[in-house]
């Protein structure tokens, strides 16, 4: 009896398992044929575009499906505005052809801009036409909106705009209607546009004009000014009535004029002239030097800085207001010795002494002896250059190349060259600071005592 209640409850519970599976199972819906819908309006001329329009399917059971167009509908002949919708279904593709709706455009919204007018003081008695530039345009018709591109941009035209007597004398903000074709036909437009009449500061009749200052000219010279310069170097220029240069050196002025309120009035040659002294206008050379002495001359006495004094030259058969004026300003040149880029760049390892001693105006290396361990520094090593003047300046050893510069007695031996490499400086850097690098300088070694 058990037994026959356990083989119906499992009876039970395997029927109800295979309805439950059965019910899940799916169930596949015929397609019957499908239907292309046009959703949106476009206007005439319009890219494609397949958001326009769904698809809706229709099945054989009375139900439908609608689908967006996107990835689903194709143009076929976009000319004649044809497209084809195509739907993968159970029972294979199915295609749809159909022909859309494209409106003519009803209206068209206009962004245009004029320029400026500028405003009439004398009484106006006609109108003035106003050019209007079309910056963009959209075309409206139905729901749809076409902002348009350059190319059909290119199609719209609008009349020019008419300002009226009374608002060409009045500036002010004046908005105007709109005229406007499309492809060559009129379209309505509810657009306008602002026409800007402004006030010309530069009419005399205008309020805020002013008188333009008369531009100064040699009448209004109370004094006389100077710029200095090296050729080629702008950083040089000066306004200083003295002024240094080095030798090397080619110096340049420029006299000009300043009015009573220190404005900059520009002169001709003629307008001035250079009463005593005289400013060197070629390369300044070693003779020219502040200071310098000719070694060979005893007589000669130290070369004093260049000075000059110039005059104002004014028009005396005018009477004008510096009629008279005895204006004069005085120029100072000094030029400093150098020690030149030419003299440094001659600069070899072979010029630097080990340890130099001075006398009598010679320089001599110190000599090292044999057989001892030598340990040097880069301060051991000296040159001595010259200045365009005579002046003499040593160049001085900063820094050893590659930890070089001890040596054991057996490198120090009777006969031999020890090399030592290193970076050097102008020891004083008065007449210019340069730097530089000396590879192998020599050290002599002697025979021993």
């Amino acid at each position: 009896m058990k037994k026959s209640i356990l083989i119906g409850v499992l009876a039970a519970l395997m029927l109800f398992a295979f309805v439950a599976c059965e019910q899940q199972m799916p169930v596949y819906k015929s397609a019957d044929y499908i239907e292309i819908n046009q959703v949106s309006d476009f206007i005439k001329g319009q890219d494609f575009d397949a958001n326009w329009f769904s698809v809706t399917i229709n099945f054989t059971d009375g139900s439908t499906k609608t689908v967006a167009g996107s990835g689903v509908v194709t143009e076929k002949d976009w000319s004649k505005y044809s497209v084809t919708a195509t739907v993968k279904t159970v029972n294979g593709d199915m295609t749809q052809e159909f022909t859309a709706t494209a409106l003519d455009p009803e209206s068209i919204v206009i962004d245009a801009t004029t320029k400026p007018v500028t405003q009439v003081y004398v009484e106006a008695t006609q109108n003035a036409p106003v050019k209007v530039d079309v910056k963009g345009a959209t075309l409206v018709a139905g729901n749809a909106e076409w902002v348009l591109g350059a190319d059909e941009l290119a199609k719209v035209s609008v009349d020019d705009v008419v300002l009226i007597p009374a608002e060409r004398m009045a500036a002010g903000a004046y908005t105007k209607n709109l005229v406007a074709e499309y492809d060559g036909k009129a379209i309505d437009t509810a657009s306008t546009v602002v026409v800007n009449v402004v006030a010309d500061p530069k009419n005399p009749a205008d309020p805020s004009y002013e008188e333009p200052a008369k531009p100064l000219t040699k009448d209004d010279v109370q004094s006389l000014g100077v710029e200095w310069a090296i050729t080629g170097d702008d950083e040089s220029k000066s306004t200083s009535k003295s002024f240094t240069a080095t030798v090397g050196d080619t110096v340049t002025y420029t006299i000009y004029g300043l009015s009573a309120s220190g404005e900059k009035i520009e002169l001709e040659d003629g307008d001035y002239e250079v009463v005593s002294g005289s400013i060197p206008s070629e390369t300044l050379d070693t003779n020219d030097i502040t200071g310098y002495v000719d070694p060979d001359d005893e007589e000669a006495v130290a070369v004093k800085p260049f000075e000059a004094t110039i005059k104002f030259v004014p028009d005396t058969d005018k009477t004008t207001p510096n009629y008279g004026l005895d204006a004069t300003i005085d120029l100072t040149l000094t030029v400093n010795d150098a020690l030149t880029e030419d003299t440094i760049e001659a600069v070899a390892a072979s010029d630097f002494m080990y340890k130099p001693t001075e006398k009598d105006g010679v320089w001599t290396a110190t000599e090292v002896p044999a057989d001892k361990a030598l340990t040097v520094k880069a301060s051991d090593f000296i040159a001595i250059v010259e200045t365009e003047g005579g002046k003499e300046v040593k160049l001085q050893g900063t820094e050893l190349y590659r930890g070089e510069g001890s040596f054991d007695k057996e490198e120090v031996t009777a006969g031999s060259t020890l090399t030592v490499s290193f970076k050097w400086a102008t020891a004083d850097d008065t007449y210019g600071a340069y730097t530089g690098v000396a590879e192998d300088a020599s050290i002599t070694v002697v025979k021993g005592e």
